[in-house]
Formats: C-alpha cells, structure tokens, sequence
C-alpha cells in the first residue's frame, strides 16, 4: 500500500520522466535488490535517487494523503476484473492480463480500431 502511495505522490509531483524512473527502481529494488516496498525510508530513497522531494515524500506517506486514491484505483481494477499482474488496460474497453507476446497486443490494438505509426494495417505490416 504505502508503495502505491509512494507512486501516486510521484505521479502529482514528478515529471513523466521521474514517474517512469522511480517506478523502475522501485521494481529494480523489490526483484532485484530485495529491499523492503513498505518502508518509509526506502521509498524516500528511492525517490531522492529520482529528483524528487523525499521529504514531501515522506510527509504525504504519514498522512496517508494519497490512501483514498489508492483504494479507489484497486477496487476499480478489481470491477473491471484484474486478475494478475501485468494488466495492461487499453482504451478502457480491453484488458491484457500477465506477460504475453506482442501479436496479443497488436490484434487488441487493431480491435480498438488503431493504426500503426506508419498508417498501414497490422496485415499488411506483417505481409513484409
């Protein structure tokens, strides 16, 4: 929870850059350096590392500014019934739950009625 917490902080304070960063150590310090999510001097320094307010941080976490927000988000995705993790939530029409090849993600793109960068249909892309 206070992981969550942490991201949601570092989604109103950061740049997108700081968000994309401190998510990833975040993920780099749970599977990687086993450190503990759900200590307040961890998340800090996992912030401080990115750019952002560690003490700002720390404050928001110890009034739990941003707990409601959290709770909403999980039975939010609870509704709309992830499962697992990954959940990739597309157009908020399709979900993709766990680790799946890239042709799941293309047809659901193509489902949702998207093009790729270069205009051309997945069809055509993959006829190369």
């Amino acid at each position: 929870m206070l992981s969550l917490q942490a991201g949601a902080f570092a989604k109103e304070h950061g740049t997108k850059e700081q968000q994309h960063e401190f998510h990833k150590a975040m993920f780099e310090a749970h599977f990687t350096t086993m450190e503990n999510l759900g200590e307040l001097e961890t998340l800090k320094t996992l912030a401080s590392g990115v750019g952002l307010d560690a003490e700002a941080l720390g404050e928001a976490l110890a009034d739990e500014r941003y707990r409601a927000q959290v709770e909403e988000e999980i039975d939010w995705a609870r509704s709309v019934g992830v499962t697992g993790i990954p959940t990739f939530i597309l157009n908020n029409q399709y979900a993709v739950v766990g680790a799946q090849p890239y042709e799941v993600f293309e047809q659901a793109m193509e489902q949702l009625g998207a093009k790729r960068l270069d205009g051309s249909s997945s069809e055509a892309a993959g006829a190369d």
